[in-house]
């Protein structure tokens, strides 16, 4: 088998993953997908709560104006609240909403599930040799990355 079809079986095995993370077709409620700004942002106020929006702009690398228009989708959305600061008012504290949270606690869920609906294809001993696979391959590629590097 040459390096090229196994790097093949590689990305096939990437992209199916990718898509299947919970057997269902709809996303967001069959809302528009989240952009990967959104995205990066969402994760950001889950694991920030009360966040500043000055701060946000800053962990997250965006113009003040980009970031406003984020966080207007996302309010409209229903994603995320804002309240004022109540020592200074001039402040905007970012908050992720229940239905926010609800979600990602499902998709979380989900993928759990998944992920142990995949294991099962294998037998233990078939595991242990898919990682000890992956584990030579991911070796390989990495200290081949670092070879080209020097």
């Amino acid at each position: 088998m040459e390096q090229l079809e196994i790097m093949d079986h590689i990305l096939r095995l990437s992209r199916a993953t990718r898509r299947k993370p919970s057997g269902k077709k709809e996303r967001h409620h069959d809302k528009k997908e989240k952009s990967h700004s959104q995205r990066k942002l969402i994760r950001y106020i889950i694991e920030s709560p009360g966040c500043k929006t000055s701060e946000l702009a800053f962990e997250i690398d965006l113009r003040p104006s980009s970031m406003t228009e984020l966080l207007d989708n996302l309010e409209n959305s229903g994603d995320i609240i804002r309240k004022k600061d109540e020592n200074d008012n001039r402040v905007t504290l970012i908050y992720p909403s229940q239905q926010l949270l609800d979600r990602v606690h499902k998709r979380k869920e989900e993928r759990e599930k998944s992920q142990l609906d995949l294991e099962d294809v294998l037998t233990e001993e078939e595991k242990k040799e898919f990682n000890r696979l992956c584990n030579k391959i991911y070796d390989y590629l990495s200290n081949h990355d670092n070879e080209e590097v020097k």
